[in-house]
């Protein structure tokens, strides 16, 4: 995952999506696949990347 530092702040490269929130103890954001987010694992150390996502049941 590429990881870009831009006046100051950190992105993550096309196609990614970034923790935005970390813990304390670790200072480097974390970058994941956009293939990672919404898919019911929570990859990012706080869960971020399944915070805003919902399921949809068919009954």
């Amino acid at each position: 995952m590429v990881l870009l530092k831009i006046a100051g702040s950190c992105k993550c490269g096309p196609g990614s999506f970034l923790c935005s929130r970390y813990p304390t103890t670790s200072l480097t954001p974390q970058c994941l696949r956009l293939n990672k987010v919404c898919d019911g694992t929570r990859d990012c150390p706080l869960g971020d990347d399944e915070a805003h996502c919902f399921r949809k049941s068919f009954e």
